[in-house]
C-alpha cells in the first residue's frame, strides 16, 4: 500500500495557511481603510504589504508542491 508521510509535507502546507491568513488580515485592513479617514501612507503600507504577503504565499505554494510531487514519488517508488 502506498502512503504518503503527512510529516513530510506538514510544514510546508502550515506555511501557506500562514499566508493566506496574513492575507486575509491584510485584505481586511484594507476594507477598512474604506470607512476610515484616509491615510494615503497607511494605504500604500498596505498595498505594499499585500504585494509581500502574495508573494510570501506563492512561494509557499510552490514549496508546497514540491514537497507533495516528492512524497508522491517516495510513495510510488516503495511499490
Amino acid at each position: 500500500m502506498q502512503t504518503i508521510k503527512i510529516d513530510q509535507i506538514k510544514p510546508a502546507s502550515d506555511a501557506v495557511q500562514e499566508a493566506i491568513d496574513k492575507m486575509r488580515d491584510i485584505d481586511a485592513d484594507i476594507n477598512l481603510q474604506k470607512f476610515k479617514p484616509a491615510n494615503p501612507e497607511r494605504a500604500r503600507n498596505l498595498v505594499k504589504a499585500q504585494s509581500d504577503a502574495r508573494q510570501e504565499y506563492e512561494l509557499a505554494l510552490i514549496a508546497l508542491s514540491n514537497k507533495v510531487h516528492d512524497a508522491i514519488k517516495q510513495a510510488s517508488a516503495e511499490d
